[in-house]
């Protein structure tokens, strides 16, 4: 009966006979000790209430004083009564500094007064409010805080006063702020672009449609949102549409360039189809894969394609048949040319029998104008045969010195008889060149007339030649007038002459340096030319040397 009023410590101190010595006594004793043992066990209950009370308070003390939030009571008049270690670290203060003091004596006055008024409405409410205040700093700018406010009773059920849990959301606006411009300038992005941008999720269906997709197929977003992605897609097309979607989704990409191969198509509301380029990337988000298909009609690049394409076809044709016909031309001159030299050397060279002196000047001329006319003709026809592709190399190794000294044999005697310097400057090691004879031959002497034609009585040509382990560079170097800087990149054009001086001098289609440059092309070479006006002219030919 009495077993329960006994303490514990009571039971642990006592010998293990107190049951024995209790039953002994009788129910007067018992009377007596009964309530002994009452107040023993209320004592020891007081006890236990007073340990709990203070392990709860070091434990809200604790609480209070690490929570990273700023935390502080005000009295009914706004005296501090209490702050945690957070709101004095964030004001700067000691708690001894603070106590006693109200806002006023810390903040500005305006700031000050949004504070007071705010623990008014919480006294006269007696409810929790929240609110965002902006409290400037002096050195950390303005910051947003959160508050929260509340009402503290006492024994009366009165309001007594207010506590302030205070959380700092700068960093947090600021976040925000950052990813509402970044998603604002992707949203501009997004419906400024050309091209049709639609997000599909992975069972096809659209989530996202740009302006440019409404331009484009001309349905309007609320129209499209939540359908099929077949609907903008021709019947023949959707299969090569989900082939290439079902193989991005099994690849690593991230991004992919539809198969151009393959003609990709859309579909317009008005039921007209336009050829078209698409892309496309996915995206995973919270395990759900989203796709992003940018689809650009491409009709008018198209139509520029068929247009430019069937422009080269004519080009094609008119320079094959032009070709054909200064071909055909060439060997038609030849043959009556051939005639009339031969018929004029007889006559100047007087083989039946002498004949006036006039009439053997006539016969010169007409020799002199027929040579200078086959030689118009043969390189109307080897320019004809460069740009016909019929041109064939046959490639060997050449030794430039030796081709060199038989093209200064050719020339020398013109440039004697017109008082030019002839120079050669070609060292005996040089690697062989692997080209072809008739072909370099042809170039050398073309340059080297050129330099005879335009350079007057009494000056300098000088050939050189240098090689490196790849090329060899060749330069024909005259003591001529010069060209005119702004004439030099048309020289090269067939059927163009320089119109300065000394070139008004000589006669002809203007065709030397563009066969030239023809026949060093087609030896994977370079030619450049450089001048001045009254310093000369040089032209520089780069050829690889022979295959190793």
């Amino acid at each position: 009966l009495i077993e329960p009023f006994i303490p514990d410590f009571i039971k642990e101190n006592l010998s293990v006979k107190w049951k024995e010595i209790i039953l002994a006594t009788s129910f007067a004793g018992l009377a007596l000790i009964i309530p002994f043992l009452v107040s023993l066990k209320i004592s020891a209950g007081r006890k236990l209430a007073e340990t709990r009370l203070r392990e709860s308070e070091e434990w809200f003390r604790a609480l209070f004083e690490n929570l990273p939030l700023s935390i502080h009571i005000k009295d009914r008049q706004g005296h501090y009564l209490l702050a945690n270690k957070a709101y004095l670290v964030r004001t700067g203060k000691s708690l001894d500094e603070i106590k006693g003091k109200t806002v006023f004596d810390f903040f500005p006055e305006d700031v000050a007064n949004a504070f007071t008024a705010l623990d008014s409405e919480v006294l006269d409410s007696r409810q929790t409010i929240i609110r965002e205040v902006d409290l400037p700093t002096p050195s950390k700018g303005l910051r947003h805080i959160l508050v929260t406010k509340f009402p503290i009773f006492g024994p009366d059920g009165a309001p007594e006063a207010v506590g302030s849990i205070n959380f700092d959301t700068t960093d947090q606006k600021r976040a925000e702020e950052a990813v509402n411009k970044s998603e604002a300038r992707l949203t501009e992005i997004f419906n400024i672009a050309p091209e049709a941008v639609i997000t599909i999720d992975r069972d096809m269906n659209i989530q996202l449609f740009n302006q440019g997709a409404e331009r484009i197929f001309g349905y309007g977003a609320d129209e499209v949102l939540g359908q099929p992605l077949d609907m903008l897609i021709p019947e023949r097309s959707r299969k090569v549409h989900q082939k290439h979607i079902d193989g991005f989704d099994n690849s690593g990409d991230v991004y992919r360039l539809m198969d151009q191969r393959t003609e990709i198509a859309g579909l317009r509301k008005d039921g007209t189809e336009f050829p078209a380029s698409a892309s496309v990337s996915k995206l995973e988000i919270g395990g759900e894969k989203i796709f992003t298909v940018m689809m650009h009609d491409i009709t008018e690049r198209k139509h520029a394609q068929v247009i430019m394409m069937d422009a080269k076809r004519e080009a094609e044709t008119a320079n094959r048949a032009k070709s054909e016909f200064l071909a055909a031309m060439s060997h038609e001159f030849r043959t009556p040319l051939n005639a009339i030299l031969g018929f004029a050397d007889i006559l100047s060279h007087q083989y039946f029998g002498p004949i006036d002196d006039k009439y053997k000047e006539y016969a010169e001329d007409i020799h002199a104008s027929g040579e200078h006319l086959l030689t118009l003709v043969t390189e109307i026809l080897d320019l004809s045969t460069i740009e016909a592709g019929k041109q064939s190399l046959v490639k060997e190794k050449l030794s430039t010195m030796e081709i060199v000294g038989e093209c200064e044999r050719i020339i020398e005697e013109k440039a004697r008889s017109l008082g030019i310097d002839l120079i050669t400057k070609v060292p005996r090691d040089l690697p062989p060149l692997f080209a072809d004879r008739q072909a370099i031959k042809q170039i050398l002497l073309n340059l080297l007339s050129n330099a005879v034609k335009f350079t007057p009585e009494g000056g300098k040509i000088t050939v050189s030649v240098k090689a490196s382990k790849k090329n060899t560079t060749l330069k024909v170097a005259d003591t001529g007038k010069g060209i005119p800087s702004e004439k030099i990149p048309k020289l090269t054009d067939p059927f163009t002459r320089a119109d300065s001086d000394p070139y008004l001098t000589e006669k002809g289609w203007g065709l030397g340096l563009t066969i030239t440059k023809s026949l060093v092309e087609l030896h994977d070479g370079t030619l450049d030319i450089q001048s001045k006006v009254g310093k000369g002219t040089t032209v520089t030919v780069t050829m690889p040397n022979a295959e190793a």
